[in-house]
C-alpha cells in the first residue's frame, strides 16, 4: 500500500514540475510579445488587453470544467476582499513588467523578473509566518552570478 502512495506521489511531482516548466515557457512567450509590440501601444492598451483578452479562456475554462455552477458557491467576504487585493497586485506586476520590458535591454528585464525566489521568502516570512531557512533560501540564489549574467548582456538593439 505504501509503495502505490510512493507512485502516486511521484507522479505528482512530476506533473508539477511539468506544469511549472510550462507556465514559465509561456511567461516568456508572453513577454516576448510584450517586448515586441511595447513601441507600438502604450502600457494602458498592453495591460486593457492583456486582461480583457484572459476572459475569453476563463469562460472556456469554466464551460469545459462545467464549474461554473460552483464558482460563486462558499464565496464570503474575505475571500472577495483578498482576491481584490490580489487582482490589484496582478495589474500592477502587469504594468511594472510592462514598463520594464519596453524600456530595458530584454536580457536585463528577464533576469530581474527572476529575482522573485528573493522576495517570495521574504514576503513568507511575513505574511505566512512561516519558519523557514532564510540564509538557506538565499545560498539558493547566487546573486553574484546573477547579476553578471543578467545585466550585462551584450544586446546591441532595445
Amino acid at each position: 500500500m505504501k509503495n502505490l502512495t510512493e507512485k502516486s506521489d511521484l507522479k505528482k511531482t512530476y506533473l508539477a514540475i511539468i506544469t511549472m516548466l510550462l507556465a514559465i515557457l509561456c511567461v516568456d512567450f508572453y513577454m516576448v510579445v510584450i517586448k515586441f509590440l511595447g513601441d507600438d501601444y502604450s502600457i494602458v492598451q498592453l495591460a486593457l488587453f492583456r486582461n480583457a483578452a484572459a476572459i475569453i479562456p476563463l469562460s472556456l475554462l469554466l464551460l469545459f470544467t462545467k464549474e461554473h455552477f460552483l464558482v460563486l458557491k462558499n464565496v464570503n467576504k474575505k475571500f472577495i476582499y483578498l482576491s481584490f487585493i490580489r487582482g490589484l497586485c496582478f495589474l500592477s506586476m502587469n504594468i511594472f513588467v510592462f514598463i520594464s520590458v519596453i524600456n530595458l535591454q530584454f536580457a536585463t528585464a528577464m533576469t530581474l523578473t527572476f529575482s522573485s525566489p528573493f522576495f517570495i521568502v521574504i514576503l513568507s516570512i511575513i505574511f505566512l509566518q512561516r519558519s523557514t531557512h532564510l540564509q538557506i533560501q538565499l545560498d539558493h540564489i547566487n546573486l553574484n552570478n546573477w547579476f553578471y549574467w543578467g545585466c550585462n548582456d551584450y544586446e546591441t538593439n532595445k
